[in-house]
């Protein structure tokens, strides 16, 4: 398949912020992303609950695109992601979700600025059991300051305390002004070069 072929993508996710980062991204290069719920409508049975339970993030990833590639019937890109933080040994990792702002805070301080990266591994599936995956790293700065003490009551994300290396905003400031530079849109740009 050509990647350049690709005309719409199923990006299998119900995070509504991970669906838009990459529909921003792709819109220019002609490319329709298709949310779940975008489909879901036209097909019989609850959309799937997949379960993380891989050992590391390509697991997980693939896990999530085979099965909402067999529930819909069409090729489905899903994603797995996390933080890896040095002075947390790599840790939160595949945990990233169930661990929270809140808790690395705990651990490092709500005070702290150390080196991290954002690792995601974005698999693609097709009914046919055709699988395709890479996995991408961007590595930066993990800055967390006062603010973060409200991570209890707020739905506070680290790519608001994550600065990538060479820039001086956080990457989700970055993202929001539409400077692609994340590990989603780069492990995804690695995958339609590797679908070539």
């Amino acid at each position: 398949m050509d990647a350049i072929s690709i005309k719409s993508l199923v990006f299998a996710s119900s995070n509504a912020g991970k669906c838009l980062e990459v529909k921003k991204y792709a819109a220019p290069l002609g490319i329709e992303v298709i949310g779940l719920a975008d489909i879901a409508s036209g097909i019989e049975g609850p959309v799937p609950e997949v379960k993380e339970i891989g050992a590391h993030y390509e697991a997980n990833a693939v896990l999530k695109a085979r099965a909402y590639a067999g529930w819909s019937g069409r090729a489905c890109v899903a994603d797995d992601t996390g933080i890896e933080i040095e002075a947390l040994q790599g840790l939160p990792g595949l945990h990233s979700a169930r661990w929270g702002i809140g808790r690395v805070a705990g651990e490092l301080g709500v005070v702290f600025k150390g080196r991290a990266a954002f690792v995601c591994c974005m698999a693609y599936a097709e009914p046919n059991g055709r699988v395709v995956s890479v996995t991408s790293r961007v590595g930066g700065t993990l800055i967390l300051d006062p603010t973060v003490e409200a991570a209890a009551v707020k739905s506070l994300q680290f790519s608001q305390f994550f600065m990538p290396d060479g820039y001086t905003e956080n990457l989700e400031d970055l993202t929001r002004r539409g400077v692609f530079v994340s590990h989603r849109i780069r492990s995804l740009q690695a995958l339609l070069t590797s679908l070539r």
